[in-house]
């Protein structure tokens, strides 16, 4: 597992996350946020603007799924603490503010901030390869029986980066579907 010092310097020298914040940002003109930014040993990312719900469906098909017609966008909301989702239970899609570039010795890992994993949030996140770029898309489950809030531009989930050896060819050069993958990306079966 790569540390602080390590994410420092691979951001100055290979623009692995943009934008990039070198401290871990805990209020924002007085008002305190959900951290995000550099942590000891990995880097807290920020929720996109959209954010997708299920639409109630017998079936979804993985072989054709569209944003159009098997998701909608939640309603956002304002308040004094700031613009949040009401997060239903259930499974929903995400992305990150943060734009991810993968080096080709790395693989990264998300996973869910320990805040909302205390609020029976949890995330499912396919391991971003090596030579994967892009904004990664989020499954975000919300196991309670009640929506739960979830503010927009603000820390949601962790990306925890891993040493990876003897790669032959990276996720670009084995023409990954999900390469500059930009918003919440649906399955997609070529």
């Amino acid at each position: 597992m790569k540390s602080d010092s390590w994410i420092k310097n691979s951001v100055l020298t290979d623009s692995i996350i943009q934008p990039f914040s070198g401290v871990s940002v805990k209020s924002e003109n007085g008002r305190k946020v959900c951290s995000y930014g550099l942590s000891c040993a990995g880097y807290d990312l920020r929720l996109a603007k959209e954010v997708y719900q299920v639409v109630n469906k017998d079936c979804i098909d993985p072989k054709n799924t569209s944003i159009d017609t098997d998701f909608a966008e939640y309603e956002r909301h304002l308040d004094e603490r700031g613009e949040y989702v009401l997060l239903n239970p259930g499974f929903s899609l995400a992305s990150t503010v943060e734009y991810i570039n993968m080096l080709d010795d790395i693989t990264g890992l998300l996973i869910v901030k320990s805040t909302y994993a205390r609020l029976g949030i949890s995330v499912i996140a396919p391991l971003i390869e090596p030579g994967w770029r892009g904004y990664p898309t989020v499954s975000i489950v919300n196991t309670n029986s009640v929506p739960v809030k979830l503010y927009l531009g603000e820390g949601f989930c962790q990306i925890v980066f891993f040493g990876c050896d003897g790669v032959e060819k990276n996720y670009d050069q084995h023409g990954g579907r999900y390469q500059d993958s930009v918003g919440a990306r649906v399955a997609s079966v070529q």
